[in-house]
């Protein structure tokens, strides 16, 4: 068995098997481990992984068949906050009625996603807020 794909990113495992009957049960464990640690499943992908380095196999019957090297899973989680790298606001001039027109338009880079966008009125009340929306409609700004 070889492992198919390590994203770094996100902390997932990809494996793809090759002579070996189905239906395979995959399995993967972190080092050092022990049979109680073996995380199966009937999926190749493993997600949300914690870094560090992990053995990846199969069960054979109710036997765990380990690879005899290991994957490595990086800690990718940034501890800097996100940044606006632009951001501008258009026909903020008028606000009557429901709908206002008003509208602040903002692009963000680094930290980790998704973003959370509010926007604040002079008391820093919010206003209004998004999840991976960096569009926000309001008058009072």
């Amino acid at each position: 068995m070889q492992h198919h794909q390590l994203v770094l990113a996100n902390g997932k495992i990809e494996l793809t098997a090759s002579g070996i009957p189905e239906p395979i049960i995959y399995g993967i464990a972190k080092s050092p481990y022990t049979a109680a640690d073996v995380i199966s499943s009937t999926s190749p992908v493993f997600s949300f992984l914690a870094p560090g380095n992990y053995y990846y196999g199969y069960y054979n019957g109710a036997n765990f068949v380990s690879s005899s090297s290991t994957i490595a899973v990086a800690n990718q989680y940034v501890t800097t906050s996100p940044s606006f790298t632009a951001y501008y606001a258009t026909r903020y001039a008028y606000c009557g009625g429901t709908d206002p027109l008003g509208r602040v338009t903002g692009s963000l880079s680094g930290g980790n996603k998704p973003y959370n966008v509010e926007l604040l009125n002079s008391s820093n009340v919010v206003v209004q807020a998004k999840a991976n929306n960096w569009i926000i409609y309001n008058c009072n700004f």
